[in-house]
């Protein structure tokens, strides 16, 4: 109530905020104000929380979910009519990637939110995230839609929710220290077999209600169907978050009269881009394949040392002294338009090793 009223106090501001990152958290919202149904934890005198409130139904009752100002976090489990509501408000999906795999949170559906026409950003996510740079968020964000179309549509159609996670170990640890490694605290090196223990030990799914009180809001929610083209990711990170924001004036592009925020990407900024940035094929006739194969190598195997200098409102902040921004690295080892075997592909590849040396 407090968040709704500042909101409406300063209704500029942006709101942030977590949304469904886990069923655990999904359970705690949910029995914050209604216990089966029946609204619960408010003053004697409120109206009333309406029974049977999703998570985000809750925080749309609240006032909380506002066009182009609420971002929401994680976003992972989410109902059909989740997605439609968020579309419906403007309110902002802030995928979290890296994050979610690190905690085990939960795979995002990418495809969820654009069949359903809903903002779409990415985030770091600087507690739990395993990395601050955009180029390893985007790599994960194309993992995170990779898993989630392969578990969600082959390994686990039915999208069920096992009682209990078993997990084999060399030496496994007793269930009340899941964290210790023991199988004997007078010899700590005392293998399975000697300390006649069973190397497989099992663990209740977080949640002690039953299985059945679990809230599942995205069982039988169509999985990711998409592959993440290098475009989605990019956009995503760039003039999609700022439309998103409702910042597309000022940022997001190069547009004159745009904030010169800049960050110049190196494709030779580490000996794993390198390499790779060289072996792409460029043909006259597929210039803008060449350009995207690039930028998906740098969302894949890149990172910080791929960030050659950055702007801000156009004014140098950084620039890389330890692998700079050289022009004269590119590539001269490339096919003609009409190769010849073996002679060309020879010739390449010996012009590529060659430069892979000088790397090293």
């Amino acid at each position: 109530q407090d968040a709704e009223r500042l909101s409406k106090k300063y209704p500029d501001a942006y709101f942030m905020t977590h949304l469904a990152e886990t069923y655990n958290e999904i359970q705690v919202a949910s029995l914050l104000y209604q216990h089966d149904g029946v609204p619960q934890g408010l003053p004697d005198d409120h109206a009333g929380v309406p029974p049977s409130l999703t998570y985000l139904e809750l925080y749309d009752y609240f006032g909380l979910l506002r066009k182009n100002r609420s971002v929401m976090g994680h976003s992972i489990h989410l109902s059909e009519s989740d997605w439609e509501l968020m579309a419906e408000r403007g309110a902002i999906a802030a995928h979290c990637p890296t994050s979610n795999n690190f905690l085990g949170s939960g795979l995002f559906n990418v495809g969820g939110a654009i069949r359903k026409n809903a903002y779409l950003g990415v985030g770091s996510d600087v507690g739990g995230g395993r990395h601050l740079c955009t180029l390893n968020t985007l790599g994960g964000m194309y993992e995170v839609a990779q898993l989630g179309n392969t578990w969600l549509t082959e390994l686990q159609p039915q999208s069920i929710i096992p009682e209990e996670i078993c997990v084999s170990s060399y030496c496994p640890s007793p269930k009340d220290s899941p964290y210790q490694a023991v199988c004997s605290e007078d010899q700590p090196n005392l293998t399975v077999k000697e300390a006649n223990r069973n190397a497989t030990m099992c663990y209740p799914m977080g949640l002690k209600e039953p299985q059945q009180n679990r809230p599942r809001p995205d069982f039988g929610v169509p999985p990711n169907n998409l592959h993440i083209h290098p475009a989605l990711a990019y956009y995503s990170a760039t003039r999609g978050s700022a439309i998103a924001l409702d910042l597309a004036d000022q940022i997001g592009t190069f547009e004159p009269g745009s904030i010169a925020d800049i960050v110049v990407l190196n494709p030779f900024g580490s000996p794993e881009t390198s390499r790779r940035t060289r072996v792409i094929e460029r043909t006259s006739a597929d210039a803008m394949k060449y350009l995207w194969d690039r930028l998906f190598v740098l969302m894949i195997v890149g990172g910080v040392d791929n960030i050659g200098a950055t702007y801000i409102a156009g004014h140098p902040k950084y620039v890389n002294s330890k692998n700079p921004l050289n022009l004269e690295d590119a590539t001269t080892c490339v096919l003609p338009s009409d190769p010849s075997f073996p002679e060309d592909y020879v010739r390449v590849a010996e012009c590529i090793d060659q430069e892979n040396d000088r790397d090293m």
